[in-house]
């Protein structure tokens, strides 16, 4: 079994440093999702206009993520109490 060349080690170092600095630079949302090991995954686009709320289950092993893009929303969590998030 040969061994990968010195050069092409560090081409891949290089390749890898370059995507990850386009990453940090660019989005850092991409760049954490990057890194995280997910199996599944749920899309919902939802337009809401006041007045409206959501109530989500708890749900141990899902990580859930919201994107405010337009106005803004107060987030109420049991555990910090309330955040207001502005787009």
């Amino acid at each position: 079994m040969s061994r990968p060349s010195p050069i092409s080690q560090t081409l891949d170092a290089v390749t890898d440093a370059v995507i990850d600095d386009h990453l940090r630079s660019e989005d850092p949302l991409a760049e954490a999702l990057h890194y995280l090991r997910m199996d599944g995954m749920f899309y919902c686009r939802s337009e809401l206009t006041s007045p409206w709320g959501i109530d989500l289950p708890p749900m141990p092993d899902c990580l859930w993520f919201h994107v405010v893009t337009s106005g803004e929303c107060v987030l109420v969590d049991s555990h910090d109490g309330e955040t207001r998030v502005k787009a």
